[in-house]
């Protein structure tokens, strides 16, 4: 039961990581397009998306163009309001690595938790009564 627990543990900190990592890439990959010059081209509509070289297995060239009309709505938006949003964008990094620290220790806490109520149990409920003897 313990190795249930904490393969368990393991398999779900790695995709955690995994999905934070990748949300994390995509905050920075969004960050620095509305920082760089590329905005003033997209807010212009003439602006041509370079989609990351991870990203091409799963996303169409559909996906890509109705991005670059809604990124065009967005960036004369965010032109008004960001113009210094590369420092935004490494503040939500840290909030979204901060975040993940905090989850992966609260799934630390229910492993341990979990581990020890494992333990127990076994202690208090053998299945072989024979073998269980009480110290004297």
């Amino acid at each position: 039961m313990k190795k249930i627990i904490w393969i368990s543990f393991a398999v779900l900190a790695v995709i955690w990581t995994a999905l934070v990592a990748v949300t994390a890439e995509i905050v920075n990959w969004s960050f620095s397009l509305i920082s760089s010059s590329q905005v003033g081209d997209v807010a212009n509509g003439s602006f041509n998306l370079q989609v990351p070289l991870w990203l091409t297995p799963w996303v169409d060239q559909s996906t890509v163009n109705s991005f670059e009309l809604s990124a065009t709505y967005i960036a004369q938006w965010l032109n008004s309001i960001l113009p210094n949003s590369v420092y935004v964008g490494d503040f939500l990094n840290v909030i979204i690595w901060l975040t993940w620290a905090l989850v992966l220790f609260v799934m630390l806490i229910i492993a341990l938790i979990a581990h020890w109520f494992a333990a127990n149990s076994i202690k208090s409920n053998p299945q072989n009564p024979s073998v269980h003897r009480d110290p004297i």
